[in-house]
């Protein structure tokens, strides 16, 4: 089951937690992941990354995205390769976060230097896109 978080309006963020097993947290996302609610955002990824080891991105649901979420994101990616921890996401992107992904040029052919498993969020391959 599906905890919601936070709901705001209508296409505004929210966000639902299931914590799977003990170590495993799904995060499913939906509404826009803007500027407007970065700091949610960030507060939803720490707090995950603090709990649990193994952190799923589920993004289907995300209707629009600027750069600060897909910053944030990287973020927190890198922040769990430090951690030994897994933070990847499951599921089907939305057409919605590709095309942001996309337009703000943050598609890669090689993770950064950090990559060394190439999870990396940002190459094609690597997620159904």
């Amino acid at each position: 089951m599906f905890i919601p978080i936070k709901a705001y309006g209508a296409n505004d963020m929210k966000g639902y937690i299931k914590d799977g097993d003990k170590e495993t947290r799904i995060l499913q996302l939906s509404g826009e992941l803007v500027i407007q609610h970065a700091e949610e955002l960030r507060s939803l990824l720490l707090e995950s990354l603090e709990n649990k080891s193994n952190i799923e991105i589920d993004l289907s649901m995300v209707t629009d995205a600027d750069i600060s979420s897909l910053q944030l994101l990287c973020s927190a990616h890198k922040t769990s390769i430090f951690q030994s921890k897994s933070l990847k996401f499951i599921g089907k992107i939305s057409d919605a976060f590709r095309q942001n992904v996309e337009t703000s040029g943050f598609y890669r052919t090689k993770g950064c230097s950090l990559d060394r498993d190439k999870q990396c969020f940002w190459i094609k391959e690597n997620y159904d896109w």
